[in-house]
């Protein structure tokens, strides 16, 4: 994962000032917060019930992926979206919820694209018109 979010930098190839430490400095906080939250993990175990199994630590283990994987309104609205459809359908036959859920992620996140972009042409359209009256 760190190199990925390294990669994705686009540092130059070669040799380029204070490239090794930011990857190092990537890679020192992720090793400290996977050790922060081992402890952590360790010492909550016994809050939990035994009941709730493994399927409560992997929802864990996903939660900090989809928070990062956040970048604008349309994702965030995408991810609050499939987080409330999937509550709301959590009973359902067939386990129904989860499709249901990315289906309404999926309309959100394409909504939101829309209205931003629909925003965006109004502004332009707006500005052109003002544009236009000063000359």
């Amino acid at each position: 994962m760190i190199y990925l979010l390294f990669q994705k930098q686009g540092f130059a190839y070669g040799r380029v000032p204070g490239k090794e430490a930011y990857f190092w400095g990537m890679a020192l906080a992720s090793w400290a917060s996977w050790q922060v939250s081992s402890l952590a993990g360790i010492l909550l175990a016994s809050v939990f019930p035994a009941s709730w199994g493994l399927e409560l630590a992997g929802t864990l283990a996903l939660i900090p992926i989809m928070v990062s994987a956040v970048a604008n309104r349309s994702t965030l609205a995408a991810v609050a979206v499939a987080g409330i459809v999937s509550l709301i359908a959590f009973d359902l036959p067939y386990r129904l919820a989860l499709p249901i859920a990315v289906l309404a992620a999926l309309a959100a996140g394409c909504a939101a694209d829309f209205f931003v972009e629909r925003a965006d042409w109004r502004r332009i359209r707006t500005e052109t018109v003002h544009e236009k009256d000063i000359e």
